[in-house]
C-alpha cells in the first residue's frame, strides 16, 4: 500500500487559535485610536504588500533550498523536487498547526516517505531550526551592541531578553564544542535504535564545518525578513534605525512562537506596539504595522498551499 504523507492536513484545535488571533486583532482595532490606525493604512501603497508577499515568498524559496541542504548534508539523500514540496507543505500548515514546530513536523513527515533516510530528516530538521534560532540570536546581540544605550534606557524590559538570548547564544556555543567530536558509537542504544540511519546522518555534528554555510543562509534570511519589516513600517510611517528594527522584530517573533494564536497572527501586532512605543512610535501605527505583516504571513501561507499542490502534483506526473 502506498504511503500517503498528506491526506488532509491535521487542524485539530486549530479553530481556538484562529479565535485568539482574531480576539487579539479586535482589541488592537478596538482599543487603539481608529483614525490613526486608517492614517496608517492610507499611507501605505497598494502595492506595497504585495511587493512584500513576494519578497517573502523568495525569502522561503532559499529557506527551502537551505532546508534541503542541512538536510542531505546529515545523510537524507531526497531530491531537491522533493524536498522543496515537503517544505512548502509545512509552511502551509503552519496556518492550521501550533507555533513553527507543527510545520516542522509536517515538512518531516512528508519528506521522510521520499528521503533514503528517515533519520537523516530527522537531524537535519532540527539542525535546521536550530541554526535559524542561533542566527536569531546573533542578529539580536549584534543589534543589541549597536543599539545598547536607546534600548537600555527606553525598554530595560527587553533588554532582559536580549541578555538572555546572548545567555543562551554562549551556552549553544559550548555545547557545540561538546559535542563536534562525539561519534555515534558513543550515543544510547534507545537513541540509536530510534535514529536507525547510517553514520553519515551524524556527520553534520561531527562536522560543524558543513553547517557554516547554512548558518550564514540563515543569517541573510532573518536580516532579509527584518529588513522587510522595516520597509513596511517606513510605509506605515515610521522611521527607525536598523539596529532598532532587528531588535524589535526579533523580540516580536520571540512573541509570536506562543502556541495561542496562528503564525502569530496578533500577538505580533501587540507584540511590536509595546516594543516601539519607548522610540516614540504611535501603538495605532506599530499595530497597523503588524497587522500589515499579519496578511503577508496569511496571504504567504496560503501561497505556499498553492506551491505545495502544483510541485505534488507535477511529481506525480513526472513520476507517472
Amino acid at each position: 500500500m502506498k504511503a500517503k504523507p498528506f491526506g488532509m492536513l491535521p487542524v485539530s484545535g486549530s479553530w481556538l487559535r484562529w479565535g485568539g488571533s482574531a480576539l487579539l486583532l479586535a482589541a488592537a482595532v478596538l482599543l487603539l485610536p481608529k483614525k490613526e490606525l486608517a492614517a496608517a493604512f492610507g499611507q501605505m501603497r497598494w502595492g506595497t504588500p504585495a511587493a512584500a508577499l513576494a519578497i517573502f515568498l523568495m525569502i522561503h524559496v532559499l529557506s527551502a533550498l537551505k532546508w534541503c541542504l542541512v538536510v542531505n548534508r546529515a545523510g537524507a539523500g531526497i531530491r531537491l523536487r522533493d524536498g522543496i514540496e515537503s517544505y512548502f507543505a509545512g509552511l502551509f500548515s503552519n496556518l492550521f498547526l501550533p507555533s513553527l514546530i507543527g510545520g516542522d513536523l509536517v515538512t518531516a513527515t512528508a519528506a521522510s516517505v521520499k528521503a533514503r533516510q528517515a533519520a537523516g530528516v530527522v537531524l537535519g530538521s532540527v539542525l535546521n531550526r536550530l541554526l535559524d534560532v542561533m542566527a536569531l540570536a546573533v542578529l539580536l546581540c549584534l543589534a543589541a551592541a549597536l543599539d545598547w544605550q536607546a534600548w537600555a534606557l527606553r525598554n530595560p524590559t527587553a533588554l532582559r531578553f536580549i541578555e538572555a538570548a546572548a545567555a543562551g547564544l554562549g551556552l549553544a556555543a559550548v555545547a557545540g564544542a561538546v559535542l563536534a567530536p562525539l561519534r555515534p558509537a558513543w550515543l544510547g542504544a534507545a537513541l540509536r535504535k530510534v535514529l536507525k540511519g547510517p553514520k553519515e546522518a551524524f556527520g553534520a555534528i561531527r562536522r560543524p564545518g558543513l553547517l557554516s554555510l547554512p548558518l550564514a543562509a540563515s543569517l541573510m534570511m532573518q536580516l532579509g525578513l527584518a529588513a522587510l519589516t522595516a520597509w513596511l513600517g517606513v510605509a506605515c510611517g515610521i522611521s527607525l534605525g536598523m539596529a532598532t528594527w532587528v531588535l524589535a522584530w526579533s523580540l516580536a517573533k520571540l512573541v509570536a512562537l506562543l502556541p495561542v494564536t496562528v503564525s502569530g497572527i496578533g500577538a505580533r501586532a501587540l507584540a511590536l506596539a509595546g516594543l516601539l512605543a519607548p522610540f516614540g512610535v504611535p501603538a495605532a501605527r506599530a499595530a497597523a504595522l503588524g497587522m500589515a505583516w499579519d496578511a503577508v504571513v496569511v496571504c504567504g501561507g496560503l501561497s505556499a498551499g498553492v506551491i505545495w499542490r502544483l510541485l505534488l502534483w507535477r511529481n506525480r506526473q513526472g513520476r507517472a
